[in-house]
């Protein structure tokens, strides 16, 4: 395989550009998702809500004449529908962000028939799952929400909160689970890094096969590419952690509680599959053969 054209490398370069932009704006857009989810949950918590209720006292005493009640009524109302808008413009940045993604590996594919080598295919996917790893890294991954009934007052939120996978570890090593959160950093940060490292170390080693050299280029790219398949594997450890933190949200509270899965969550299985499927090609890709020269 002869190293990327000019014209490939600047395809994927521009792919890489185009998403890690897009990339920002997405991590912005969730932070505004969790402060909006938190104001939301702030507004119907205890306080608030034994605070509503004697504006609700004080409205009905004075036959409306004070509207204390409607207002803050009408205020939670507006928190709550911002944070679900918010909620489904974060859902729609990653659906246009699957769309943009699957379009540039389509087009890669593409472009890669017509020359006889997948590495522009390779690099693409590589390019794109760096990103998405970052995203699910960042971005909430899990949201929880624990309704409690309290006699007199009703109903309110006891208890809310928004995780990524990043956000999850930090809690962890604060609350003195340093084992916890060393295991989440390793299998969903650090083997992936590692991984994604070895793989562009793959793409170009390939790129200097030249001469008598190729045969030992070639050595190395198989033990380099048998060892990213190998440790790639165990980035799906955290997917297993995510369905043991959706299982504990869940079990928080025997009623009242609700646990949803976010885009980060989406984002993070995405790298995996879309980083399992660039190892394996990778592996798979014809070898060159050093020819002596004629």
């Amino acid at each position: 395989m002869r190293p990327l054209t000019v014209f490939q490398l600047l395809y994927v370069l521009a792919i890489a550009v185009a998403l890690s932009i897009q990339a920002v704006g997405i991590t912005r857009a969730a932070r505004t998702t969790t402060e909006k989810f938190q104001a939301a949950a702030e507004a119907a918590s205890i306080d608030n809500t034994i605070d509503l209720k004697k504006k609700d006292l004080a409205e009905t005493v004075t036959f409306g004449l004070y509207g204390g009640a409607t207002e803050q009524k009408e205020k939670i109302e507006a928190a709550r529908a911002e944070a679900e808008a918010a909620r489904q413009v974060e859902w729609k940045n990653f659906r246009i962000f699957m769309y943009i993604t699957g379009s540039a590996a389509l087009l890669a594919l593409l472009i890669g028939r017509f020359s006889p080598r997948s590495d522009v295919f390779i690099a693409t996917l590589l390019a794109t799952s760096c990103i998405m790893l970052v995203l699910g890294i960042c971005t909430p991954m899990l949201s929880f929400i624990n309704e409690r009934e309290v006699p007199v007052i009703g109903n309110v939120i006891a208890e809310a909160q928004t995780k990524s996978i990043w956000g999850s570890a930090m809690a962890l090593f604060q609350s003195g689970n340093t084992w916890i959160g060393l295991v989440i950093v390793a299998a969903s940060m650090a083997i992936p890094a590692v991984k994604s490292l070895l793989l562009a170390i793959v793409l170009g080693n390939r790129a200097v096969l030249v001469g008598k050299n190729s045969i030992r280029h070639e050595s190395v790219e198989r033990k380099l590419t048998k060892l990213a398949s190998m440790i790639g594997s165990f980035s799906f450890v955290d997917l297993f952690i995510a369905a043991i933190f959706l299982s504990l949200f869940a079990l928080r509270s025997l009623q009242g509680s609700t646990a949803r899965a976010e885009p980060g969550l989406y984002y993070f299985n995405t790298y995996c599959t879309v980083s399992l499927i660039a190892g394996i090609l990778a592996w798979r890709a014809p070898k060159p053969r050093w020819q002596p020269p004629t």
